[in-house]
């Protein structure tokens, strides 16, 4: 998924709350930061698509 317009991978919980994100930023085809979010009031505050 794209996160910010980066791409990104969300982790759900078994109920369907976001348990973790990850957002790579990537310059000349490779990774060259990672940005974890795992703090559920600000996973809450974002606006993620539900898992299939």
């Amino acid at each position: 998924m794209l996160v910010d317009g980066r791409p990104g991978v969300v982790a759900w919980r078994a109920d369907g709350r976001p348990l973790s994100l990850l957002a790579f930023s990537v310059a000349g085809g490779r990774i060259t930061a990672i940005s974890i979010v795992t703090d559920p009031e600000r996973l809450a505050r974002l606006d993620l698509p539900k898992p299939a």
